[in-house]
């Protein structure tokens, strides 16, 4: 009876809180994991609405979620790159889903998401432990010997090349960077299953999973690939994977800079590209769940810094439903 008389009015049982624990986590995963349906998104927000306690349940959870990313980057600030490469690290594939949902929530999934970030929130561990690295919507600039100079955008990790006999390299990991060689010194850089010397040279490297694109800016650069070796100079840009590389003779030098500007710019785009390209550099994440709508072209400006409104803009151009849910995550459909 004490115990009864303790409880804050209105606040379920201790059992009921632990179930709440539970379905909020399952809810989370469920809308992380990629195959939340319509239908899921709007069950979730049903059950969120059924009572203050729900609510409270379900933001505890997401503050769970939110706050694993910060003990991820500690843990590979202190961790040695060997450490990780041997196994010291638990690996994603041993986790289980009763493990996330279980009492070592916050353990596994800490492991597994340093390794695999759901919806690409926060940098992976490769990433933060890289050589240089920059994390979403994050832009640097890094001097990386005499007369050398690289500006990475969002999400863009680099190790350095020891192995280079002569002058410098980095090996790009993921992400894009523009590099600028005043030296008479060649630069290296590997790229996929490519690799690039350059000297006096200016030119931006992008790699997005398996795909690469360079674009030499001015100057002229060599590219060594299976296929064949290519010669590159200004506004010449090389489209490569391991299988092929497309050589596109000029390519709009305004359009492919316009980051380094601070703007986002599209021609007559896909609207899923947009958004794939919008998803690099704003919070949270957005999703297009309509087929049709994804494929709508789209021509437009955006400033990298003022990204936050693009749901709302989508739906007022195209007429689409927007649902919007906590951590920047917004659904179009």
């Amino acid at each position: 009876m004490a115990e009864r008389d303790e409880m804050t009015v209105g606040e379920p049982p201790a059992a009921d809180i632990d179930a709440l624990e539970q379905a909020a986590r399952d809810w989370l995963i469920l809308l992380n994991s990629g195959k939340a349906s319509a239908r899921d998104i709007e069950a979730c927000r049903r059950w969120r609405a059924r009572s203050a306690a729900h609510a409270r349940a379900y933001d505890d959870a997401r503050y769970l979620w939110s706050a694993l990313h910060v003990a991820a980057e500690k843990v590979a600030a202190k961790t040695p790159r060997h450490d990780m490469a041997s196994g010291g690290l638990p690996r994603a594939g041993r986790m289980t889903r009763r493990a996330l949902l279980g009492g070592g929530m916050a353990a596994a999934a800490a492991a597994g998401m340093m390794f695999y970030p759901p919806l690409g929130l926060w940098s992976s561990l490769g990433a933060l432990s890289a050589d240089f690295h920059t994390v979403k919507g994050e832009q640097k600039r890094i001097a990386l010997g005499d007369g050398i100079e690289m500006r990475l955008n969002t999400r863009t990790s680099l190790n350095r090349l020891t192995s280079v006999a002569r002058g410098d390299g980095v090996k790009v990991l993921e992400g894009e960077v523009s590099f600028l060689n005043r030296s008479a010194g060649p630069l290296t850089v590997i790229a996929g299953s490519g690799e690039l010397r350059a000297s006096e040279a200016r030119f931006t490297v992008r790699h997005t999973g398996q795909d690469v694109c360079v674009t030499c800016v001015e100057g002229r650069l060599a590219l060594h690939h299976a296929q064949g070796d290519y010669a590159l100079h200004g506004a010449q840009q090389a489209r490569y994977n391991r299988m092929s590389v497309v050589l596109t003779e000029e390519v709009d030098l305004e359009t492919e800079l316009a980051w380094q500007n601070g703007w986002l710019v599209f021609h007559d785009r896909p609207l899923s590209e947009v958004i794939d390209e919008v998803n690099r550099y704003r919070d949270g994440h957005i999703w297009i769940q309509n087929e049709s709508l994804s494929q709508r072209r789209f021509q437009g400006r955006f400033p990298i810094g003022q990204l936050a409104d693009i749901p709302e803009m989508i739906r007022d151009s195209y007429g689409a439903r927007l649902t919007r849910l906590p951590g920047g995550v917004a659904i179009l459909g």
